[in-house]
């Protein structure tokens, strides 16, 4: 899936725009990589719109790290953190 999968130009027509972070990019070309557009649209270029379809794709999902929980760790632990404590004492 293409950048154009996600992503629509809007207010130009497909060719070269400079950016501040990426230098000369050719909106023309449709082998973009999706995470250069990706970036330009989350930083407010405002020839980007997501596309319909880009709004239905999945978001990539990060790994979560397992800790293993044991009496000694748990955040609510009263020894650790005592919300009823007056904190300006």
């Amino acid at each position: 899936m293409g950048w154009q999968d996600q992503y629509r130009l809007i207010g130009i027509e497909p060719g070269r725009v400079k950016t501040s972070r990426f230098g000369l990019v050719d909106f023309a070309d449709p082998d973009l990589p999706v995470e250069m557009v990706q970036a330009l649209y989350e930083s407010g270029l405002p020839y980007l719109e997501l596309a319909p379809e880009g709004e239905l794709r999945p978001t990539e999902e990060k790994p979560v790290k397992f800790i293993p929980m044991d009496g000694n760790n748990l955040s609510n632990n009263r020894d650790h953190h005592d919300h009823n404590k007056d904190p300006y004492r």
